[in-house]
């Protein structure tokens, strides 16, 4: 299905009017056969149910969907199906936060890129050294140079007895170790910009949500974007929300839509191509509310995304380094930079990019995580086409996309079974009984996880976090010497991860303690440990 839509309201919204329209050149590229069999084809290969695409030239929006958003019953994917856009969801936040600098006057407290956020949450922003914490910025938190490693697996979801709320998730900041020293290392950390809207709800006396409906998505006419998955339904718009999928041995699977609230900020956006589209033209366009000085704010980079580069540092092609803005990837294709942002959840893949010297962006969504690794192609394609890159050095990307996600596919189903195997043959090699592990253990920062027997063999159950896990173990040696594998309960559970695993005994021959390596930045053999919680097994 294609849609045009030209935003002739937007153009006279518009702080900047000397458009730059490409005309057929790249909105026809979307309707050229070539471009929808190769579409199409490239669904397969990357498993991916449901597609939509929509291109912005100047203050033009044309889009068009392939596949079905539904797969049972059997619904056409359209420019309108809505889409969980993961971490796309980011630049909505910096621009939130860079509407409460522009507009410091309107709140008690006055807020600047290098304010500090202990300044400005002097309760709630304590880090785990007071160095860091007298350290971190505004700037800091939105471009993932706070020295806070992920930490994503401590967050506790709404089914958890005591879930998290964003003022709880800050609160906890103090009870999580930093890895870097704060402004010297690109960390990508969802949790600060749960943080940051903690901010924007502190200072604006408003939640989040409203604060965005009112000074972002109604000004630009963008009705069908969401602040989480029960506003679509409560919306009305349900029947156009898509399902997320993913692909285990030679189907597909559904999952659920996530309702993550304890994921504001970073993520828990649901929207649609043609209604995203047109924050991309604002964007580009400096419309009201974004004027020049917030659209600088936010694309200027602020942090290497290379480990061992500067922002002064340049690559082969003698282009700066990749680097991270507040909430926007920049990063340069065959010469031109490109200001960018991806995301990837369970059942859900997003992209988008804007191309300063040509007006040109676009926005790609489709409903499984396959979608990150197309719309990657898609972009560049786009690219491709409005560079006039020559037909001879186009393909090659794809190629080597496609090739490295089977083999990916593959090694994943490799390891899976010989995981299991393993698992198999080490049941039985315990000298203690099964019984003495298990119960309820607990860390300051990562609450609690209950260890739990399950098919003959020991399991550590983190499904009331954020991310809804467990861990299988497999006893390696002594008894304490386990080998982890972290399966996420929502998505493929074929996909797991290796990490170690020690209990700790006490003289009278009783589990005390728990260490499991959960955050891989703090070192490859770093355990956080957690104690066991009495009268509670």
């Amino acid at each position: 299905m294609l849609t045009l839509v030209t935003i002739g309201t937007f153009a006279s919204m518009s702080n900047e009017m000397d458009f730059l329209s490409h005309g057929l050149n790249v909105m026809s590229w979307l309707d050229e056969p070539a471009t929808i069999s190769r579409i199409k084809n490239l669904m397969n290969d990357f498993h991916v149910p449901g597609l939509a695409v929509a291109i912005v030239d100047g203050s033009e929006i044309r889009s068009r969907a392939f596949g079905y958003a539904s797969l049972d019953p059997q619904t056409p994917c359209t420019p309108d199906t809505v889409f969980d856009i993961a971490s796309c969801s980011k630049a909505l936040t910096s621009l939130a936060v860079a509407l409460l600098v522009e507009n410091e006057h309107e709140f008690s407290t006055k807020v600047q890129w290098d304010s500090l956020m202990s300044s400005l949450l002097p309760d709630d922003f304590v880090l785990s050294t007071a160095e860091a914490t007298n350290m971190v910025t505004v700037e800091d938190v939105l471009s993932h140079r706070t020295g806070l490693p992920s930490h994503d697996l401590s967050i506790l979801s709404i089914e958890s007895k005591h879930p998290d709320t964003v003022r709880s998730i800050t609160r906890n900041l103090r009870h999580l170790a930093v890895s870097k020293e704060p402004k010297t290392t690109y960390q990508y950390s969802n949790m600060m910009y749960t943080v940051a809207t903690h901010l924007i709800e502190t200072l604006s006396q408003q939640s989040f949500s409203h604060f965005l409906r009112e000074r972002i998505l109604r000004p630009l006419g963008m009705t069908s974007t969401f602040t989480g998955s029960a506003q679509v339904w409560a919306s009305g718009q349900g029947d156009r929300f898509s399902t997320p999928y993913f692909f285990h041995d030679g189907k597909y699977h559904h999952t659920c839509h996530q309702d993550t609230p304890q994921g504001q900020g970073a993520g828990s956006i649901q929207s649609s191509v043609n209604d995203y589209a047109k924050f991309i033209c604002a964007m580009m366009n400096r419309m009201d509310p974004i004027t020049r000085p917030i659209y600088e704010s936010v694309t200027t980079p602020r942090i290497s995304r290379t480990p061992g580069k500067t922002l002064e540092d340049r690559g082969k092609d003698g282009s700066p380094e990749a680097s991270y803005a507040l909430g926007w990837d920049v990063k340069h294709y065959r010469g031109a930079k490109i200001i960018a942002h991806d995301g990837i959840i369970a059942g859900y893949g997003s992209r988008m990019f804007m191309l300063p010297s040509q007006n040109i962006g676009a926005v790609i969504l489709g409903n499984s995580e396959g979608a990150f690794h197309l719309s990657a192609i898609i972009q560049n394609s786009i690219l491709d086409q409005v560079l006039e890159t020559p037909f001879d050095q186009r393909g090659g990307f794809a190629n080597s996309r496609v090739k490295r996600f089977k083999a990916q596919e593959a090694r994943r189903e490799k390891n899976f079974k010989r995981n299991f195997e393993r698992r198999e043959q080490a049941k039985g090699t315990l000298q203690v009984d099964m019984e003495a592990y298990q119960g309820s253990f607990w860390n300051i920062g990562y609450r609690t996880l209950i260890v739990r027997e399950m098919d003959g063999c020991l399991c550590v159950d983190g499904r009331d976090h954020n991310i809804s896990f467990i861990v299988l173990l497999e006893h390696v040696a002594d008894n304490t010497i386990f080998r982890g594998y972290l399966v996420e309960i929502i998505g493929d559970e074929s996909d797991e991860e290796v990490l170690p695993v020690r209990f700790k005994f006490d003289t009278e021959g009783k589990v005390i303690a728990v260490g499991l390596g959960l955050e891989k930045a703090l070192g490859s053999d770093h355990l956080i440990w957690f104690s066991r919680e009495e009268g509670r097994e």
